[in-house]
């Protein structure tokens, strides 16, 4: 019963140190604030929610292990020579929000059971000089939502 314990014991404090440290190191690694015309956002067993306000957004990464990310850009201006994401998700769900007024074009990577879902207006149904959004989407063992609605 003894060993029980100590196994159990150091099973908890290994838990919690290893939440601890992926917590240090996502807030560690984060650039960017929601004004800022590049950011960059790391989830390690935790989630978040970024909304992009800004004026001219040129690039963004986000990066998810075993957690969630909801990122907002709906309210961000894209620069006028176009902008681009790399979303990057790994066991864990990631869901992306842009305006229906934008040509977003996905290119994605699935590895091992990974799923992206695209809701996004068509870009041939947008004007030629409509703002372009280009997301590089990795997904392993994961989802990713991109969509212009307010789905998860």
């Amino acid at each position: 019963m003894r060993t029980l314990l100590k196994v159990l014991g150091f099973m908890v404090v290994s838990a919690i140190v290893t939440r601890v440290v992926a917590l240090f190191v996502a807030r560690q690694s984060d650039e960017g604030t929601e004004v800022s015309d590049e950011f960059r956002r790391t989830v390690v067993f935790d989630g978040i929610g970024f909304t992009s306000r800004a004026g001219g957004l040129r690039r963004g990464e986000v990066s998810v292990l075993m957690g969630s990310a909801r990122v907002d850009l709906r309210n961000a201006v894209l620069d006028p020579g176009g902008a681009h994401l790399a979303v990057e998700t790994t066991m864990g769900g990631l869901s992306v929000h842009v305006r229906d007024d934008w040509a977003v074009i996905v290119e994605e990577t699935l590895i091992g059971g990974g799923q992206t879902e695209v809701q996004v207006t068509s870009p041939d149904d947008l004007p030629a000089d409509a703002p372009r959004l280009t997301i590089d989407v990795t997904t392993r063992l994961a989802g990713t939502l991109i969509t212009t609605g307010d789905d998860w």
